[in-house]
Order: structure tokens, then C-alpha cells, then sequence
């Protein structure tokens, strides 16, 4: 389980763009909203962000997180090196499961799948 504080880990790194995701989920009142966005925003998931599709990460907070395309941020007027961003995954990659903490620490949980060679890199 890897933990990601993003007041201290990220301080100086990148964050994930303002704006460019959308929250999708039923039970979320407004307070919970503006929590997870702060929480998101401070944070790099931009590594799953894809150059032109959609990408829907599950979150164990009863939501799923729409990271809108690279391409079409861009369109949008965003600033982005498109070259960044890929839409060539591994055919057995599959996504994180994550979860915000009650301190707004996002905690990855686990894959939903894990390859033959995560399985040999951690028995070493």
C-alpha cells in the first residue's frame, strides 16, 4: 500500500491540473465534493491521465474519478505537451483502486490485477 501526502511528498513536484476532472458519484454531498477536489489537486494523477480518451479511476469513497483527455484539456485552452500523453497501455494493465483518507491523504489500495512480473520483482 503506498500512501501519497500531498503536502509534503508533492511539494515539489506536479499536482493534477485544476479543472480537468470530473467527481461522478450519487451519495456525495457538496462538502465532500470541495474535500476530495482539494485533495485531488494536490496530488500528481496525471500519470493516468490518456492523450485522447476518458480515463475513470475507482476511488473507495463511493466515487469514480473522470481524468478528461489530454487532448481535449487542450482544446479547452489548456497548456499541455501532448507528447506526455499515451493512449498504449500494457494489454493486462489495469488501474489502481484508490481512497482519500479522512486527513485528504490519497492512499493507492491495490491493482485489480497484478502481472507475472510485479510477481517476480517483489520476490526478490
Amino acid at each position: 500500500m503506498l500512501c501519497l501526502n500531498a503536502t509534503s511528498f508533492f511539494a515539489q513536484s506536479n499536482t493534477t491540473l485544476k479543472s480537468s476532472f470530473v467527481i461522478h458519484g450519487t451519495s456525495l454531498n457538496n462538502s465532500d465534493i470541495d474535500f476530495y477536489i482539494k485533495s485531488i489537486e494536490a496530488v500528481d494523477l496525471e500519470k493516468y491521465r490518456a492523450r485522447t480518451n476518458s480515463v475513470f479511476l475507482e476511488f473507495k469513497n463511493n466515487f469514480k474519478l473522470e481524468l478528461i483527455s489530454a487532448e481535449k484539456l487542450v482544446q479547452s485552452g489548456a497548456t499541455l505537451d501532448l507528447s506526455k500523453y499515451s493512449d498504449i497501455l500494457p494489454s493486462d494493465y489495469r488501474y489502481p483502486i484508490f481512497k482519500i483518507d479522512d486527513s485528504g491523504i490519497l492512499v493507492i489500495m491495490h491493482k485489480t490485477k497484478v502481472t507475472k512480473a510485479e510477481l517476480n520483482e517483489s520476490s526478490k
